[in-house]
């Protein structure tokens, strides 16, 4: 029974990974080996026992004995696995082992568009748990309320999936290498032996900084352009062929001040800050560059802590006042203590002023925010991803998700990498030698949120510079801008 549910858990990571990437009518040999059983070289070869199943009818009850020749479908994770001259499993194939070897890699098929995705899917931890099919959504947070690790980001290779499967509808011609890297350095470095994996024409990894950074330096060494998901850090683009696709805090400063420069020229604007608890290059973006969206009699930057009482001086009644708040620590506690101050003193002014409020989106989250006072003040923030279910592109992922994976998607991963995927294959298609010079294009119909890159430095990566401004009103969140 335990090796059944061990199955089923199986399947439900590597359904969909390893069958809509099998290669038609191929096939390699393995030959049953001493101890083996039908579940430990199904996970040797990133299928399932059921992909083994379909393909040798002859096996019952799970039944295998040693010398016996089993059928192996292909997939674009294990094709590398098999020797071409006797079709049989390469055990150096994928993680070789740090001896070297003769061999020389396999040739990629450059006709199309190859791309290894790094992912921490914890594929280990699965071991670890039981499922069936009436307590999996159960089992998926653990007794302390947290999700298990093995849970948390297997979403983004679903989004990116899908994006796949309509992106090969459009003659696009892809072949994804898909990598369980952990959050350990060591395997990531294990990961980068895989042969093939120099010829990448894209890498994307979602993975923490010290494994970044490890392979950051490694699509230096070999001109493989790599997508950063998540992380916001300037730092990361001292490699210019890194694409970040989160903008920095400064980035999204700037969308927000040329959104009021171009909607609201006359408004009035105050920017709350705290010496302590304000990010300095924000601070100093403010600082220096506030006078260049507004005029010099129409802001007003004021440190909240020393003089939270003055702010009602500031506020100008028959204009629109915008407050923008970027007091940000990173106590949580302190921040929850704050948002809710700040809403309830904005909120009683309401009657007497037009106020509008930028603020950071985890106030949103927190369980102490009265929504009330966030539709009172005009409450907006910005954000690259959100379920924004005013947007027809991301209902129409939506409802691709579902009909794929049986779901929901998460709140940002499973959009995020199918945005990713939509828009790297594409300008990787259009733009070919030239997409390191220039990887911008447009007309992308199909992605939930677009991409607009730009170079800070000469010889420095790409970082995106679009962002959302969303609202709460009405007691919903709607999109409201974009740059």
């Amino acid at each position: 029974m335990k090796r059944i549910l061990k199955i089923f858990i199986l399947e439900f990571f590597l359904l969909f990974s390893c069958l809509a990437f099998a290669q038609e009518n191929e096939f390699g040999l393995h030959l049953v080996k001493d101890g083996e059983t039908l579940y430990s070289i199904a996970r040797s070869y990133y299928i399932t026992v059921a992909d083994i199943k379909e393909v040798n009818k002859n096996i019952e009850n799970n039944n295998i004995k040693v010398g016996q020749e089993i059928l192996i479908p292909k997939t674009v994770r294990n094709s590398s696995m098999f020797s071409d001259d006797k079709n049989t499993l390469d055990e150096q194939a994928l993680f070789p082992s740090k001896k070297k070897t003769k061999e020389k890699p396999q040739k990629i098929n450059k006709n199309r568009i190859n791309i290894a995705m790094m992912l921490p899917l914890f594929y280990d931890d699965i071991d670890e748990l039981s499922f069936n099919q009436y307590n999996i959504e159960e089992k998926k947070i653990q007794n302390n309320r947290k999700p298990y690790k093995c849970f948390s980001y297997i979403s983004f290779y679903e989004g990116a999936r899908i994006a796949l499967d309509k992106l090969e509808k459009q003659g696009c011609k892809v072949s994804l290498y898909v990598f369980d890297v952990g959050d350990d350095v060591e395997k990531m470095n294990k990961a980068l032996e895989y042969p093939e994996i120099k010829n990448m024409d894209l890498i994307i990894p979602l993975v923490f900084k010290n494994s970044f950074e490890v392979l950051s330096t490694f699509a230096k060494q070999n001109h493989i352009p790599l997508v950063n998901p998540m992380s916001t850090a300037e730092s990361i683009l001292d490699n210019e062929f890194v694409f970040k696709i989160q903008p920095s805090e400064t980035s999204e400063a700037k969308t927000i001040m040329t959104y009021i420069s171009e909607k609201y020229k006359n408004s009035q604007i105050i920017v709350l800050f705290d010496d302590a608890n304000t990010p300095n290059d924000v601070l100093k973006w403010y600082k220096e560059n506030i006078s260049n969206y507004a005029q010099d009699d129409s802001w007003t930057m004021l440190n909240y802590r020393k003089n939270a009482t003055k702010l009602k001086n500031y506020l100008k009644q028959g204009k629109k006042n915008i407050i923008i708040n970027i007091v940000e620590s990173k106590n949580v506690d302190y921040n929850k203590t704050y948002s809710n101050k700040i809403l309830q003193s904005l909120s009683a002014l309401k009657g007497s002023y037009d106020i509008m409020l930028f603020g950071q989106p985890e106030w949103l989250d927190y369980n102490n925010i009265d929504y009330t006072c966030l539709d009172k003040v005009d409450f907006h923030f910005t954000r690259t991803y959100l379920n924004d279910y005013t947007n027809p592109n991301f209902v129409s992922f939506v409802k691709d998700y579902r009909k794929h994976f049986k779901t929901e998607p998460d709140k940002i991963y499973a959009a995020l990498g199918y945005d990713i995927m939509t828009y790297f294959v594409l300008a990787l298609r259009e733009k070919d030698k030239e997409f390191l010079k220039n990887p911008n294009i447009k007309g992308v119909q199909d992605m939930i949120n677009h991409y607009r890159f730009k170079k800070a430095k000469e010889n420095f990566g790409w970082e995106n510079e679009t962002s959302t401004i969303y609202k709460v009103y009405n007691y919903k969140i709607q999109s409201e801008w974009s740059y």
